[in-house]
């Protein structure tokens, strides 16, 4: 639905279709590995292209104050883990739904019950592009009252 930013994703069956809506805003960012972090540990390997400390800016320009900071590390058995903060110091808050899919990296930031606030892009050497999207996320079901 393109006049509310907004999509049904779900299942029809006998009349009644059974689903999520999303509905909200999509907006650019940029990342930007910080030069004072740089991967260990994971070198050579696909995941070392986002392992260590990120800065994300809003907009499709890669200049001013950063927004908020992300870092991405490996876990104890070898999955990609990530965290949020506002200040390079306070880069603490988990991530959830963190994944690698060749330079495709998406997660989701943690919201209150029934948001959604979910990143995708692309990274590609110490930057990055994609796009944020954030609203409420509902279960919904419809009943056809007619032919």
């Amino acid at each position: 639905v393109d006049s509310q930013n907004g999509r049904f994703v779900g299942r029809i069956v006998r009349g009644q279709a059974t689903g999520t809506w999303m509905g909200g805003r999509w907006r650019s960012v940029n990342l930007t590995r910080s030069a004072l972090d740089r991967p260990d540990g994971a070198s050579g390997t696909p995941i070392a292209r986002v392992i260590g400390r990120w800065e994300v800016r809003q907009g499709d320009t890669r200049e001013g104050l950063p927004a908020t900071y992300l870092r991405f590390v490996l876990g104890a058995s070898g999955e990609l883990l990530g965290f949020i903060g506002g200040a390079p110091e306070a880069i603490t808050t988990p991530l959830s739904e963190v994944s690698l899919n060749g330079s495709i990296l998406t997660f989701r930031v943690p919201s209150p019950a029934g948001a959604v606030t979910r990143f995708t892009g692309d990274i590609s050497g110490d930057a990055g592009a994609g796009t944020v999207f954030e609203g409420p996320k509902l279960s919904t079901t419809m009943e056809k009252t007619s032919k």
